[in-house]
This record gives C-alpha cells, structure tokens and sequence, in this order.
C-alpha cells in the first residue's frame, strides 16, 4: 500500500466528527483487540502496531494507550500528541487473531526493511497465551497442548505441561579408558582391566585412531577410505598437498607486463630499486 493511500484513509478516518467517534466508543465491547497505524506528520514516518490487552478496545487508541514503543513515546516527548495522525486499522475477536493479521502485515508489506516504517521488528512468534491453560498427555507428557481456560480437561490428559528435565551431572565422575580397546567412558568408578583418563591416541590425527586415509582411485581422484580396503584394491597412497609457491612471499607490480610479481622479503629493496617495479597496492588495474 503507498504512503499516498494510507493518508488517505487517515484522513477520512480524522474528518468524522467527534459526537460519532464518542458514540462509537460507547458502543464498542470489552475485549477488542484492533491494529492501527500512526503517521508523525513532521517526520513523515509511520507505525504499524497491535493492541490485545485486557478490556481494550480502539476507543482507548491516543486517548488513553499510545502504543508500546519506546521510538514512539520519544517522539510523543519531542513534538506531543497533535503531531500524530491516528487511524484504526481493523478488529478482532481475539488476541491471537489480532497478532497473526499484524505479522502478516509486516511481513508481506516488508515493514521492517521499509524506511518510511518505524518498525524494528516482526512478532510474527508472539506468543499470546492469555485465556488459555496448558494440558498434557498422562501418556506421554511431552505432548502437551493449550486450551480455553474454562473448557474441561479431556480424559486421558491432565493440568500443566511439558517441562524439560534439568541435564545430568558429571560430578564425581572422571575419565577412563580400556588400553587394549581404547574404549573410554566417564564412569564414577574404573573397572577392572581400565585404567584413568582417555586414550593417548585421542584428541590425535583422527586418521590414525580410525585406520583411514586418502588414496588415489583408478580414475585420478582422491578417496577417503581405510588403509586396509585400499591395500586389497591396489591404490597408491596420496601424496601431501605442496605448499603454495607464494607463500611467505611479497606481491609486487611489473609495470612493462602489469603482472604480479612474488619475491623473498630480502629482496624488496633491490626490486624497488628498479623503476619496472612498484609496490602491488600502490597500483590498482
């Protein structure tokens, strides 16, 4: 929607007279969650919010509630309430309505990367859970779900939810591990046979612990595979990776070919000596 069509509908909404905004306040139900849109008119910016709190209703909107952003109350300080055009947007029946249609807002109108918005953020996850009881499954308690706070509980569940179980401890446990098979647990006792800490070959090349390595196939191509299924295939082992030719090396400009040019750092001073030669960022092709 353009800036031009939001004015518009501010103002329509600012041009009723205030016998019927006053009539309409009376008549409006306890409850009603509603969104709105506020426009500082010195800035030209605006604001996309949502109010679900208990007994509310649009009526309440610059009158008594003046959102809940802290970007918001600074500008009411700055230049007060008659800089701020106010329009109520929609209604709702409840909270969770009322969130949902503000993410869907800001998401499809992309309110938070607009910078005509004041919006910082989308509460698409909000979780609105007033009027609703947690229920969990007797059977399997981390199923649990939400329910009216005055609907009865179905059989088969009962009051409250899921709660995690705090992590075990580890303390009065230690290290060790079996030398002949290298196995290590952290037990509060060392079996018979085992002995204290973790093997010595642990935290080591994971290639020596596992009998694993990097051969060539037939085709070329290096292959992770054990020492043992490469042995009965024939591959030849890879050779370490060589070292880049530039490493450790100084990076200078050749001007007649305007190629890079790598050198010892011992010889910087005899190359620069040479006016074929600049250093490599002093130039930029």
């Amino acid at each position: 929607m353009c800036v031009g069509t939001i004015l518009n509908r501010v103002d329509t909404l600012l041009q009723r007279n205030a016998r019927a905004y006053s009539h309409r306040r009376r008549q409006q139900p306890e409850d009603r969650p509603y969104t709105y849109l506020l426009h500082c008119k010195p800035l030209g910016l605006f604001y996309y919010g949502v109010r679900y709190a208990k007994g509310c209703c649009p009526a309440e909107l610059w009158v008594d509630y003046f959102t809940s952003s802290a970007v918001i109350h600074r500008l009411l300080e700055i230049y007060g309430q008659h800089a701020f055009e106010v329009e109520v947007r929609r209604t709702f029946t409840t909270a969770q309505q009322a969130c949902a249609w503000e993410a869907k807002v800001i998401t499809r109108a992309k309110l938070v990367t607009d910078a005509r918005f004041l919006n910082k953020h989308n509460a698409a996850f909000r979780p609105v859970n007033r009027g609703l009881k947690a229920i969990r499954l007797i059977a399997n308690p981390k199923h649990s779900v939400r329910i009216p706070i005055d609907a009865a509980i179905p059989n088969g569940f009962e009051l409250g939810c899921y709660r995690t179980p705090p992590k075990k401890s580890n303390k009065g446990t230690f290290w060790c591990h079996d030398p002949a098979t290298l196995a290590y647990a952290m037990l509060a006792e060392v079996p018979v046979g085992w002995v204290k800490g973790r093997p010595s070959t642990h935290n080591t090349n994971s290639a020596k612990i596992s009998g694993r390595s990097f051969f060539l196939n037939p085709e070329g191509k290096r292959v992770h595979m054990s020492i043992k299924e490469a042995g009965a295939l024939g591959y030849p082992k890879c050779l370490p990776v060589k070292k880049s030719p530039s490493r450790g090396k100084q990076k200078l400009r050749d001007l007649e070919t305007g190629k890079v040019v790598f050198i010892d750092p011992s010889e910087r001073a005899s190359f620069l000596a040479n006016p074929r030669y600049v250093d490599y960022f002093r130039v930029r092709r």
